[in-house]
């Protein structure tokens, strides 16, 4: 493996260094934001690289994560890492490159409190859009610019007009002082505080085809602050606790690596089993009425119970179960015939074991 730009870090410990030898002053820009906050609180990690910042928050705070790296040569050893870490139930990883337009559907569906763009956005095409976006995303962003002298990072004109367009929309800058891999000078990190905010998702979940896009809606309402964080559904007239995590179906369209698949599958089959009480019954299983806090299983937006049944979980939860062992029928319908009959084959074996374990939980009790 390479030299790693950032240092690996694990359980509290640095296990080597990497190329930028500036995390820890980086994470001290970070860390008083993140010991504002009274509950716990999601962030997301953008390129995540090594991890380190993700890892470190977790560690040292109350808090949930989704990493995202998309460069191949990383992710090996990094799963294996994460595997061990002793916060690997709190965190999600996505094997996935990003784009501006995939950070832009992303921010219409997700909301995180922290948002770390680091060095980021001046790999990315469209600099304008994909601020706006991060921005959308989450309550508190972070984004950092190199210095302009650091040309082995990034053209100096491209880190010019970044820096700019962040001045002009109003961030925070903060100088981490330690010299980068490639220049002496220091750079810079953004930092936008918008907790307090209101934001409006403008799509029910995430989508790859734009054929497949759902319809845009106008009726969740996200409200977060350093003490709480709400969701407002406005045709049902509700107000619930907002749960820091990531919808299944976005885990399940951009790469989700960890947690792995079929421990998604029996915890959802657990959450079955458990739901002897006729109050418990959702009425409407579906991945993107999902929601993944690492490890932890929570079923979202139910229907009202007297419409429903164990009947209808119980076929919620084999559709369920295909589309997470073949994302693409989410998108596309259908998976090819091969793809379709290994499915089939996969929910059947499932479906016999749920049933196998309510009827021996009957007979237990």
């Amino acid at each position: 493996m390479s030299e790693p730009y950032q240092d690996i870090y694990q359980d509290g410990e640095i296990l080597a260094a990497g190329l930028n030898p500036s995390c820890p002053d980086r994470y001290a820009v970070l860390e008083p934001y993140l010991r504002r906050f009274k509950r716990r609180f999601s962030l997301i990690d953008l390129g995540c690289d090594q991890g380190y910042f993700a890892l470190r928050t977790l560690d040292e705070f109350d808090s949930v994560a989704v990493l995202l790296e998309g460069d191949w040569r990383k992710q090996r050893s990094l799963v294996a890492r994460l595997k061990k870490a002793a916060s690997r139930d709190r965190f999600c990883f996505l094997r996935h490159k990003l784009t501006n337009e995939k950070i832009a559907r992303l921010a219409e569906c997700e909301h995180f409190d922290v948002v770390l763009a680091l060095n980021v956005a001046h790999h990315l095409e469209d600099i304008t859009g994909v601020i706006e976006s991060l921005l959308d995303l989450g309550s508190l962003v972070v984004i950092e610019v190199p210095s302009p002298a650091d040309e082995g990072a990034c053209n100096p004109q491209t880190t010019a007009r970044l820096k700019a367009q962040l001045d002009a929309a109003g961030g925070s800058p903060d100088i981490y002082r330690t010299a980068r891999h490639t220049s002496a000078e220091p750079g810079f990190l953004y930092v936008f505080d918008r907790t307090g905010r209101t934001k409006s998702l403008r799509r029910p979940y995430y989508h790859v085809e734009d054929r497949a896009a759902p319809a845009e809606i106008d009726h969740i309402r996200i409200r977060s602050d350093w003490a709480s964080s709400d969701k407002e559904d406005l045709k049902r007239q509700q107000v619930r606790p907002f749960i820091p995590g990531l919808n299944l179906r976005t885990f399940l369209l951009m790469g989700g690596q960890l947690p792995e698949r079929e421990s998604i599958v029996d915890a959802l089959e657990r959450r079955l089993i458990s739901n002897h009480d006729p109050a418990r019954i959702h009425g409407d299983i579906r991945p993107w009425n999902i929601v993944l806090s690492g490890a932890a299983l929570h079923l979202i937006d139910s229907e009202d119970p007297r419409n429903s049944s164990l009947e209808t979980d119980n076929r919620g939860f084999s559709r369920t179960v295909r589309m997470i062992r073949n994302p693409r029928i989410m998108e596309q319908g259908q998976a090819g015939w091969p793809g379709r009959l290994a499915s089939l084959a996969m929910t059947l074996v499932s479906a016999i074991a749920y049933a196998g374990r309510r009827l021996a939980l009957r007979l237990r009790s």
